[in-house]
């Protein structure tokens, strides 16, 4: 977790901070391609076990993505530091994760 100017947010083990995708379904994500581009998968490495509300998903290239609640996580491409938020409510689709 890190402060942003909306409060607390969650955040990837570097500060970035993590997004949901309303166009996802549980445990699917819906976001290739030039979406990855834009708002990246917060990926899982081979040795990441699941723990609490956080999960993995595997993508359709069968790499392993974290999700919260069965919901896949991203980052926003336009972050630039710990705390940044620019990418809440974009599209009124993507929102952060508190």
């Amino acid at each position: 977790m890190a402060d942003s100017s909306i409060g607390p947010v969650m955040t990837t083990p570097g500060g970035r901070t993590v997004y949901t995708f309303d166009n996802d379904q549980p445990r699917q994500s819906n976001c290739y391609e030039a979406c990855a581009k834009h708002w990246p998968p917060v990926m899982a490495d081979g040795y990441a076990q699941e723990y609490g509300r956080m999960s993995l998903i595997y993508r359709a290239d069968g790499q392993r993505q974290w999700a919260y609640d069965g919901d896949p996580l991203y980052t926003y491409a336009e972050d630039g530091v710990q705390g940044d938020v620019k990418g809440d409510d974009v599209g009124s689709v993507w929102h952060v994760v508190r």
